[in-house]
């Protein structure tokens, strides 16, 4: 079997965080079991690299293998930053093609550079991975649905997630081949706990009060995924679980932006946070590279996210043992099985998540099912290998295709 020469493309990638890079960065050692050899184009910004906008920096190596190249960006401005890196892609493609491209960053404002990138003739594969929000007026949204369908007319193939993620883009008018290859999960990375013990020593080293239940959310501090909804719904959890945690696991504000915090949703995150802090009922963990430790020592998960494509974290909470509450977001995939049976679905208001949290807490052997139960599914349905499998199916058969 002959080795293949993959280059990634993301407009972020490590050590910014993700979801997509995050998984393909895990996707790696796969891929190479399988002769693939991956490679990543990505950015830094301007007030890191202290280079000009559209210089490369010098090439690194990260987990101490994955060849890097990243191009400076300027810090704002989404129209300057994609075409800038979208040139920057065709031009190193131009100097090092590759046999496969694989892009994870697909901009509408890149159509003229994303035409270049398609003379190349390399084979193109672009992962979408988020479903779009389209406008209450009529006039726009039929402008969006045109705007949004020409740049996956660029590429070879489209990979979603799941088959709600397929149908958007075929109600869209996308009439690119569109492949489904669902978010696999390491079930080595993430399982369940071996036993109590296990439990304390890693409540220890992840520095987490040694009692009370540990209630955890991972994600950026942001609208979409609904963390007012949950620190709403904690202030009334807490009132009767004094001795809970919330756990946030991700960004912290000062991650995020590198001003002070302006907007009014950003403020009202401060000022609740500021309240339970206060009341040390919550742990703000900024970004880390053992998710799978928070996720195995906490009691329960909850994910109020409005709008997603198919979120890495629930089948990686399934695979760890750890019962999941989550909202009825956009985007919700049938592939994660049944509600009610393995994970719990609840409005997306601070009332009645606090009730399935507070219900969820006071009875154990209903977690303890649900857990057993979304362990069992993520490890029959989900596993990682067989996501792996699929795109390197689908890579050698783009490339034979084209030979």
């Amino acid at each position: 079997m002959s080795e293949i020469d993959l280059l990634l493309s993301s407009l972020y990638f490590f050590p910014a965080y993700s979801g997509p890079s995050v998984r393909f960065r895990h996707y790696e050692r796969g891929f190479l079991e399988r002769g693939i050899r991956m490679r990543v184009f990505s950015s830094i910004a301007e007030s890191e690299a202290l280079i000009p906008v559209g210089q490369l920096v010098a090439p690194e190596r990260i987990d101490g293998h994955i060849l890097m190249e990243r191009v400076c960006i300027p810090n704002t401005g989404s129209y300057r930053r994609n075409t800038i890196f979208t040139k920057a892609v065709v031009e190193y493609c131009q100097t090092t093609p590759p046999q496969i491209l694989h892009l994870l960053t697909l901009s509408q404002w890149s159509l003229f550079q994303l035409r270049s990138l398609r003379r190349l003739g390399i084979p193109t594969i672009y992962t979408h991975t988020m479903l779009g929000q389209l406008s209450s007026n009529p006039l726009k949204r039929r402008l969006q649905v045109v705007y949004w369908r020409l740049p996956f007319s660029m590429v070879d193939c489209v990979v979603t997630s799941s088959r709600t993620m397929q149908q958007e883009l075929i109600n869209l008018g996308v009439t690119t081949r569109i492949e489904i290859i669902p978010n696999g999960v390491d079930t080595n990375r993430f399982r369940p706990l071996k036993n109590e013990a296990e439990r304390s020593q890693l409540r220890k080293s992840l520095q987490l009060p040694k009692t009370g239940e540990l209630v955890t959310f991972v994600g950026s501090l942001s609208y979409r995924k609904g963390i007012d909804v949950l620190l709403e719904a904690w202030t009334l959890v807490s009132q009767e679980y004094r001795n809970a945690h919330l756990v946030l696991v991700g960004p912290r504000f000062e991650d995020i932006r590198s001003q002070a915090l302006k907007s009014p949703f950003e403020a009202r995150l401060r000022d609740l946070i500021a309240t339970l802090e206060a009341q040390e009922q919550i742990v703000l963990t900024g970004v880390t590279n053992k998710v799978e430790d928070f996720l195995r020592v906490a009691d329960l998960f909850v994910f109020p996210s409005r709008r997603e494509g198919m979120p890495n974290v629930i089948p990686e909470a399934f695979a760890s043992g750890t019962p999941v509450i989550m909202t009825p977001f956009a985007g919700l995939p049938e592939e994660f099985g049944v509600a009610g049976r393995h994970y719990v679905l609840v409005d997306r208001d601070p009332k009645s998540l606090s009730n399935s949290i507070l219900d969820m807490l006071r009875d154990r052997e209903r977690r303890h099912a649900i857990a057993k139960n979304a362990v069992d599914y993520s490890n029959s349905n989900m596993a990682v290998q067989n996501s792996l499998d699929r795109y390197s199916e689908l890579y050698r058969e783009l490339l034979q295709s084209t030979s």
